[in-house]
């Protein structure tokens, strides 16, 4: 129809979305990461201090496991593709 508006990107286009489970955890952390394109993503765990202690490159809708190796503490996940940045606060306990 003529007065049909078209369809843009925007309108498919999901925002890049994290979360982590269980979370607090005494084992492993689950990271699902939804949302965002189809491109490549930049997964990073690290310490309070910066120090990264997981690392890897995937894509959304994967899960991704780690951290049964890692000592009782607070750590950051940074979840990067292109300029779209997500973090969350991750907790180890005994």
């Amino acid at each position: 129809p003529a007065n049909a508006e078209p369809i843009t990107t925007s309108a498919i286009f999901k925002p890049l979305s994290i979360s982590a489970y269980p979370n607090p955890t005494n084992s492993k952390f689950g990271l699902l990461i939804k949302g965002g394109n189809n491109g490549k993503l930049a997964v990073s765990v690290s310490t309070i201090d910066g120090r990264i202690v997981y690392a890897t490159i995937g894509k959304p809708a994967q899960q991704y496991s780690f951290g049964e190796d890692l000592p009782t503490g607070v750590y950051i996940a940074k979840v990067l593709q292109g300029k779209d940045l997500q973090t969350i606060k991750l907790v180890k306990i005994k």
